[in-house]
Parts: structure tokens; C-alpha cells; sequence
């Protein structure tokens, strides 16, 4: 158990090689509240993406809110300008599930460590 922990810890320092996209992701938000602002900031960290107050042409990504209807985005301008230059927009929930599978991974392979 101890030998895959350790084989796994010279995986996980090359990760970011196989990791990172071919293009690099550039991330704006709409009508985030600020507790959904800082777990997009522990995103950010993690992942080493890029943010930008404005749609621009680096953007590849909005995130937006979805505390009014669940799983449906209010149609901001950014949404708008978004959808027009087909960039992905994704709801806040799904930066919020990418956290919790991350942490949830880290316990399983803590607890592996341990047996």
C-alpha cells in the first residue's frame, strides 16, 4: 500500500504535464454572489486558470448564477455576449462539484495512505 502511495506521489508531481490543455482556459463570471466568488477563487488557485473582469478575446469560459431557477442562467449581457461568440458558459454549481470531487478524491487517497 505504502509502495502505490509513493508511486503515485512521482505521478501526481508530473501530473501537470498530462494535465494541462493544449489552450489554456480564460475564465469571466456573471451575477456571482460573493461566497460563489470565493469558491471560484479556490478554482482559480487549484487549477491555475485565468480570470478577466470582461469578455474578451482570450475568454473561453463564463460562469454564471443559478440561484434563481436551479440549473437555468439568468440572461445577462455577458451571457449574451457570450453565447454569441460560442464560448462555453457553465453554471456555478459545476465549479462547486469540481471542488467537492477534488476534496473527495484527496480523502480516498489519503485514507489509502493509511491502510
Amino acid at each position: 500500500s505504502n509502495q502505490a502511495c509513493s508511486s503515485a506521489s512521482s505521478i501526481d508531481s508530473h501530473a501537470d504535464d498530462y494535465i494541462l490543455p493544449q489552450k489554456s482556459i480564460f475564465i469571466t463570471t456573471s451575477r456571482l454572489t460573493d461566497e460563489q466568488i470565493d469558491h471560484l477563487d479556490q478554482f482559480l488557485q487549484r487549477f491555475n486558470i485565468h480570470y478577466s473582469d470582461e469578455i474578451d478575446e482570450q475568454t473561453t469560459h463564463l460562469i454564471t448564477d443559478d440561484t434563481t431557477i436551479p440549473f437555468v442562467c439568468a440572461l445577462s449581457s455577458k451571457v449574451v455576449h457570450a453565447l454569441a461568440r460560442h464560448l462555453t458558459v457553465l453554471l456555478i454549481c459545476w465549479i462547486d462539484e469540481c471542488l467537492h470531487i477534488l476534496k473527495y478524491v484527496a480523502i480516498q487517497y489519503v485514507q489509502q495512505c493509511i491502510m
